[in-house]
């Protein structure tokens, strides 16, 4: 993951991470993933989670 404990905090690295996880995601079937990031800034430091709501994988309906 482009986010990294002990590194100086990025938007631009934080929005990297979250498409990451959801390209992971995609990878596995689970197209309708939704992640939602969470920033908790507590002086000079920023505390990081995510929520996933996964929904059931996606299946082949049909091949035309």
């Amino acid at each position: 993951m482009p986010l990294q404990t002990g590194k100086v905090f990025s938007e631009s690295v934080f929005q990297e991470t979250v498409q990451a996880l959801n390209g992971l995601y995609w990878e596995a079937g689970y197209i309708y993933i939704t992640v939602e990031p969470t920033r908790n800034i507590r002086g000079d430091q920023v505390d990081v989670s995510f929520t996933f709501r996964e929904g059931r994988p996606a299946r082949i309906h049909d091949l035309l």
